[in-house]
């Protein structure tokens, strides 16, 4: 059995996937019924899927310590909080690693024991939260430092898309990113990713 976290050292800053300006492109493009199997989501994942694609497009930026939106920028786990208190989400925890022994706790958490594993990622679905570590650092446990949102793949490239806010010193911001084999940048360890309970 796995142990619950992963003690991986912490590294500085990661970079971001795509730059600001690229994000809002991305996001712009994307509707929810261009992800696939947007559909057959239950009601509280659309309507998450809805509010992510909605707030990736208005161009916010990186705010660390930032839970709203109207102060013109969030942090990473500032997003996915607010994201699940608009979809119908009570209680729900504020810092990354807090998400993550909250999907832990309610046994909905794959631990991977690389960046990459076809087999247990074959079971990652819309709506689920993607967890890293060492993208700066900090000490916590468990260990995790990196939340996002994953949005599912777009029916017409094939490409899978998460959302979450980015930080790095050459830019960043709130949007949607490309979700390439676990990778964030150039610092950082995908490490698991779990299944949200109902909303409530």
């Amino acid at each position: 059995m796995k142990p619950l976290w992963l003690g991986f050292a912490c590294a500085l800053f990661a970079a971001p996937l795509v730059s600001h300006a690229e994000n809002a492109r991305a996001s712009s493009s994307i509707q929810p019924e261009n992800l696939e199997h947007f559909a057959e989501q239950p009601p509280h994942i659309q309507k998450l899927l809805k509010s992510s694609l909605a707030l990736a497009s208005k161009g916010l930026h990186y705010l660390y310590g930032s839970a709203d939106p109207s102060l013109g920028g969030l942090d990473c786990s500032g997003a996915v909080h607010y994201l699940l208190q608009q979809a119908g989400f009570s209680n729900t925890p504020r810092q990354a690693n807090l998400f993550y022994t909250w999907l832990a706790d309610q046994h909905s958490l794959h631990l991977l024991s690389n960046d990459f594993e076809p087999a247990t990622l074959a079971s990652l679905a819309p709506g689920d939260l993607l967890f890293w570590t060492g993208t700066y650092a900090i000490h916590r446990d468990p260990p995790v430092t990196h939340v996002m949102i994953y949005l599912g793949k777009d029916r017409s490239t094939g490409l899978q898309w998460m959302m979450g806010a980015s930080s790095s010193r050459s830019g960043g911001g709130v949007g949607v990113f490309p979700f390439q084999n676990g990778k964030l940048g150039s610092s950082g360890q995908f490490i698991a990713f779990g299944k949200l309970p109902a909303a409530h």
